[in-house]
C-alpha cells in the first residue's frame, strides 16, 4: 500500500476502521453458513494459479473482502481519506492496493496495476465505482481486458442477513448469523473493437447477481435436524462398522485402508493439469457393472483421469486386478469432513454414482461445492424402495440435486420419480451389466486346465450364493451324484469371506472339496469352492449348467447374464426382483428356467443331463438374449459428454 500525506489523526482513524473491519467480517463469516460457487474454469485458474480480472458491482464490494481474503489480488483505491480507510481494511484481508482515481492520479495508478496484471497478478474492478452512477460500466475494466488479453470473472453475492443502505450503489453490509451465497461466473474475453463490450460487462453482473439470488432463494437441500442426527448416529456407530470390517477382512486389511474411509491420503497418478472425474461402485457386483463403462473412458475422454472408489475391500481389489481407473481407493466414510477433505484434494468436475449408493452427505457436500452429481445404473428394488418412500420427504431435496439419474429400466424411473426426482432429470439407458462383452469362447480349454477340470466334466456352477442356499445346493448335488459320479460342483459364495463357513458345511456332508486359493496344480477336484476376486466371470466359462445365487431365499438374486454371455444354460429360484426384466425375457426366450424349490431343481439337473440338445439350445438362447442388450454404455457417455460440453462451453 502506497504511503500517504493525510494528518495524524486520520491516519490513526484509518488504523482503528481497519482492524474494527478485520474483527467484525471475521466475525460475520465464522457465524454465517458461506457457500461458493465456482465456475469450473474459475476453479482451474485458482489451481493453477493463473491471474484474472475480477468485476463485481460496487454494492457486492464488502463480502467480496471477507471471501477472497489473502489471495493476492490488486485493487485501486482513491487516494482519499475514504480511500485510506478502505486501503488499510483491505491490507487487513492480504488484498494489494494501487492508489489512485480518476480525478487526481488515475492514469499513473491504471499502468501500475495494468504492469501488476501482467506480470501475473489478479486485479479486481468496480466497473460503476467509485462514484456511480449505479451500475453504469465505466472504462478501467474494459481497457484492462484488452490490454492483458486476461478473462474477466464476474462476482456476486447474497445473504440472508443483509442491511441495504441508501447510498447511489445501494451497498449491502452482512450481518452475523446469515446464511450467504457467493458466485464467481463463466469466464468471458473482451477484444479489441468489441462494440457491445460495456454491455457484455453490465449483463455478466446482472447475471451473477441473478444467480446468488437465486440460490439463496432454494429450499434447504435437505432437513437440517434430520441430517445431523443421522450424521451423529453414523459417526457414533463408526466403532461397530469398524468391528465390522475387521472381522470380514481382518485387521490388517482393514488398518490398511482406514486412512482412505476418512478422506486422507493424495492419489499417486494425480494430474494437476487433467480434469479428474470421480466413480464411486459400492462393491465387486458394482465394479463388474462399470468395467466396460470405464474401459472405454480414455477413448471417449482422452484427457480425463479416472478415480474409482469402493466401499468394500474385496471391491478395490477387484477393481485394482482389472486396471480399469487411473486411480482406485476406498469411498470415505458418509461424513462432511470425510468428503470434503477427499474432494477438496481432488478437485471433481463430476461424481458419478453407481446404482443406488445414495449418501446424504456425500450428495450434500458435493452439491454445496457445485460437483455435478450423476446416478448411473440406477435401481431400487422392492425392499429398498419401501424404505426409501417412508423417507421420501428427506430424499426428495436430495435427489434433485443431481444434474441425471440415468436408471435401468422404465420402472426404476417411476420409483425415482415418486421419492422425488425429478422427471426432467431422469433417464432410462438400460443395465450397464448387459453391456460387459461376450466372452471369447476359444478361451474355454484353458480355463478348464486352469481350474482342474477336463473338458469332458460335466461342470454345475453355483455363483454368487448366499448363506441358506450352499446346503440346498449341496443336498442336491449330493442326490446327483448317486445318478451320475462323473458331475463336477463349484461353488462360489457371494461373500468371499464366508468360504470357511462353506468348507464346514461340506465336511459335515462328508464331501471332499478343494479352496481355489489352496488348489495345488495337477489337483482333480470334485467341489471346488470359489474363494478368490475377479474370478467367477471365468468359471462361468466352465459350466454345463449354471446357477444365480440369491434367488432361492429372498435375497433379489444376481445378474443372470454374467453366465448367459458363455452360451450356458441359466437357472435361479423363485426371488430374481433385482433383475425381474431380464429373468423375464431368459424364461420367455426359453434360455433359463426359474425353479420353485430344490426338488425342481435336481428334476431339472438330471433330465438335461440326459438331453444335450436341451442343454445346447437353452445356451445358444442364453447368448442371444446376452448379446441382444447392448447400448447402455453408449447411452451413459452421452449423457456425460453432455456434461463435459456444457462445462467447456462456460454453462456449468
Amino acid at each position: 500500500m502506497a504511503k500517504t500525506s493525510l494528518p495524524f489523526k486520520d491516519r490513526f482513524l484509518a488504523w482503528v476502521v481497519s482492524w474494527f473491519s478485520w474483527f467484525l467480517l471475521q466475525f460475520i463469516g465464522r457465524t454465517s453458513r458461506v457457500h461458493s460457487h465456482y465456475h469450473p474454469k474459475v476453479k482451474e485458474y485458482f489451481k493453477e494459479g493463473k491471474p484474472f480480472i475480477y468485476a463485481l458491482w460496487h454494492r457486492f464490494q464488502l463480502f467480496m473482502v471477507y471471501e477472497h481474503r489473502n489471495r493476492g489480488v490488486h485493487v485501486l483505491v482513491s487516494q482519499s481519506r475514504d480511500g485510506e480507510l478502505i486501503a488499510r481494511a483491505l491490507d487487513r484481508f492480504g488484498f494489494y492496493t494501487v492508489r489512485g482515481s480518476s480525478s487526481h492520479g488515475g492514469r499513473a495508478a491504471f499502468i501500475e496495476l495494468l504492469n501488476r496484471a501482467r506480470d501475473g497478478k489478479s486485479v479486481a474492478f468496480t466497473p460503476d465505482g467509485p462514484r456511480g452512477p449505479y451500475r453504469a460500466v465505466r472504462p478501467g475494466v474494459i481497457a484492462m481486458a484488452r490490454k492483458t488479453g486476461l478473462p474477466v470473472v464476474p462476482l456476486a453475492w447474497a445473504g440472508s442477513r443483509v442491511k441495504e443502505l441508501s447510498s447511489w450503489d445501494r451497498f449491502l453490509i452482512p450481518l452475523p448469523f446469515g446464511r450467504f451465497h457467493v458466485v464467481l461466473g463463466a469466464p468471458f474475453w473482451i477484444q479489441p473493437g468489441d462494440e457491445k463490450a460495456e454491455e457484455k460487462v453490465r449483463l455478466a453482473l446482472d447475471d451473477v447477481a441473478l444467480q446468488a439470488e437465486q440460490r439463496l432463494q432454494r429450499p434447504a437441500a435437505h432437513p437440517p435436524g434430520l441430517l445431523k442426527a443421522y450424521s451423529l448416529l453414523l459417526f457414533l456407530m463408526w466403532p461397530l462398522v469398524f468391528l465390522g470390517f475387521v472381522w470380514r477382512y481382518g485387521l490388517r486389511r482393514t488398518l490398511k485402508g482406514l486412512g482412505e474411509r476418512f478422506g486422507f491420503g493424495l492419489p499417486k497418478k494425480q494430474s494437476k493439469n487433467r480434469p479428474l472425474i470421480w466413480i464411486h461402485a459400492a462393491s465387486v457386483g458394482e465394479v463388474r457393472a462399470v468395467e466396460g463403462y470405464l474401459r472405454n473412458f480414455p477413448r471417449t475422454f482422452p484427457h480425463v483421469t479416472r478415480l474409482l472408489t469402493t466401499t468394500t475391500i474385496s471391491g478395490k481389489e477387484l477393481a485394482e486386478k482389472l486396471c480399469v481407473a487411473d486411480e482406485v481407493r476406498l469411498a470415505p466414510m458418509d461424513l462432511s469432513f470425510c468428503v470434503k477433505r477427499l474432494a477438496a484434494r481432488m478437485s471433481p468436475i463430476a461424481l458419478v454414482l453407481v446404482e443406488t449408493e445414495l449418501w446424504p452427505n456425500w450428495i450434500r457436500a458435493l452439491g454445496d461445492l457445485d460437483v455435478p452429481l450423476f446416478l448411473i445404473n440406477g435401481r431400487l428394488s422392492d425392499r429398498s424402495f419401501r424404505a426409501y418412500f417412508l423417507m421420501r420427504f428427506f430424499w426428495k431435496p436430495l435427489l434433485r440435486r443431481f444434474s441425471v439419474i440415468a436408471v435401468q429400466n422404465n420402472l426404476y424411473a417411476e420409483r425415482f420419480t415418486k421419492l422425488g426426482a425429478d422427471p426432467a432429470q431422469v433417464a432410462v439407458t438400460g443395465n450397464l451389466k448387459s453391456d460387459i462383452p461376450a466372452p471369447d469362447l476359444s478361451r474355454r480349454p484353458g480355463l478348464f486346465r486352469k481350474f482342474g477340470f477336463e473338458e469332458t466334466d460335466r461342470v454345475w456352477v453355483c455363483g454368487s450364493t448366499h448363506e441358506g442356499e450352499e446346503e440346498v445346493l449341496a443336498d442336491v448335488f449330493l442326490s446327483l451324484l448317486w445318478r451320475d459320479q462323473s458331475l463336477k460342483l463349484v461353488l462360489a459364495p457371494r461373500h468371499i469371506e464366508r468360504a470357511p463357513n462353506v468348507c464346514r458345511l461340506l465336511e459335515r456332508k462328508g464331501l471332499p472339496h478343494h479352496l481355489r486359493s489352496q488348489i495345488a496344480e495337477g489337483t482333480k477336484p470334485s467341489v471346488l469352492i470359489l474363494d478368490t476376486v475377479g474370478e467367477l466371470a471365468d468359471v462361468y466359462g466352465l459350466a454345463t449348467w449354471a446357477y444365480v445365487g440369491g434367488s432361492l431365499i429372498p435375497r433379489g438374486g444376481q445378474n443372470p447374464l454374467e453366465p448367459a454371455r458363455w452360451g450356458v444354460p441359466v437357472l435361479f429360484g423363485p426371488h430374481m426382483e433385482n433383475f425381474r426384466d431380464t429373468s423375464k425375457l431368459l424364461i420367455q426366450e426359453k434360455a433359463a428356467l426359474q425353479v420353485k424349490d430344490a426338488k425342481m431343481l435336481e428334476e431339472f439337473l438330471y433330465y438335461s443331463s440326459r438331453n444335450p440338445a436341451t442343454r445346447e439350445a437353452m445356451g445358444q438362447a442364453a447368448r442371444r438374449v446376452a448379446e441382444a442388450q447392448q447400448g447402455a454404455v453408449a447411452n451413459n457417455y452421452k449423457l456425460l459428454q453432455d456434461l463435459m460440453k456444457s462445462l467447456d462451453n462456460g454453462s456449468g
